[in-house]
């Protein structure tokens, strides 16, 4: 485990390899850290709590395998281009990756049930939610200005409020 806001506000810090021991990423852990552009997540983790890379320019993510749950604002201010959430990702929590304003591409797990966590990330075009989501949560996708189009199933059961609130691009 690395704990809540370890390395919080390291200005400096560009980049980290985390042990393949470490299972988990608790609160903050790396928040803040203002120049790191590269993080190599463990094989082994499983879970990546709120905040943990919360206004860090990550250029490049790859969530391992072994990951259950995203956290709030985990990945918030990120400057990722691509996404691909791996199989075994239940839930993503809100604004996990809001203000990703490069992030064009996302690729969803089927496993995936709760969805939340895109706002603004306004250079994404589509989304294709998978078939097991049932709730999509609070500004799921608001202020995505680019998004066109909207591939939901009849799954959800619930479309939490602001969820799509300032999608203008939507067809």
């Amino acid at each position: 485990t690395i704990g809540r806001y370890a390395f919080t506000k390291c200005s400096s810090l560009s980049s980290i390899e985390i042990p393949k021991t470490v299972t988990v990423l608790e609160e903050g852990a790396f928040n803040a850290c203002t120049s790191l552009k590269s993080a190599n997540l463990p094989t082994n983790l499983q879970t990546i709590k709120d905040y943990t890379f919360y206004l860090c320019p990550l250029e490049r993510v790859d969530i391992p395998a072994g990951v259950k749950s995203i956290g709030l604002n985990a990945f918030r201010g990120a400057m990722i281009t691509e996404l691909v959430i791996p199989e075994g990702v239940t839930t993503i929590d809100q604004n996990a990756f809001a203000a990703c304003t490069e992030l064009t591409k996302v690729d969803l797990p089927d496993s995936l049930k709760y969805l939340s966590g895109f706002g603004w990330c306004t250079r994404l075009t589509s989304i294709d939610i998978p078939e097991k989501v049932v709730q999509i949560g609070v500004n799921a996708f608001a202020g995505c200005t680019g998004l066109e189009i909207i591939r939901m199933p009849n799954t959800v059961t619930e479309v939490s409020g602001f969820a799509f609130e300032g999608c203008t691009g939507l067809k």
